[in-house]
């Protein structure tokens, strides 16, 4: 494995001249750049095809191959025969601090209650006019407790 390695141009260790790593770079960038131009290699084309497959698969009553045409074509809908995957989240997220000083007050609120067995729930939004007062006092923090833990 490591004679192949020696040789291999994507390494900085490879024992080639530079003429060939040149060389090996040009022809990589042309076959990447090539397979652009190739028709099968965009979505819509391959639609078109499968679309071509299952007409006449039909005209020829050949129902099997019609519906096997059918299926690629929403797996290829669906992007099931390609390597980016989907993933959808569902919720809200939200981001409601105004300050760093905020965000501790808010925490040491929901770990207290947590201590105090209770459940980590979202805290209530702030109203408008609750916003308004706190662009205008400093925001205070609540104290640590420093209570141990029952065990």
């Amino acid at each position: 494995m490591r004679d192949v390695q020696n040789y291999d141009p994507t390494r900085p260790t490879a024992r080639i001249g530079k003429s060939l790593r040149t060389l090996f770079e040009v022809h990589r960038q042309a076959f990447i750049e090539g397979v652009q131009h190739h028709g099968v290699a965009h979505q819509a084309k391959r639609l078109q095809l499968l679309e071509k497959v299952i007409e006449k698969a039909t005209t020829a009553k050949d129902f099997g191959n019609a519906i096997k045409g059918l299926e690629l074509a929403a797996k290829e809908m669906g992007g099931t025969l390609t390597n980016v995957s989907k993933q959808e989240v569902r919720g809200t997220i939200e981001h409601r601090h105004l300050s760093v000083e905020d965000a501790k007050a808010e925490l040491v609120m929901r770990l207290g209650a947590i201590i105090e067995g209770g459940t980590l729930l979202p805290a209530p939004m702030p109203t408008p006019t609750a916003i308004e007062g706190m662009a205008e006092t400093p925001s205070v923090q609540p104290p640590l407790v420093d209570t141990p833990l029952e065990p």
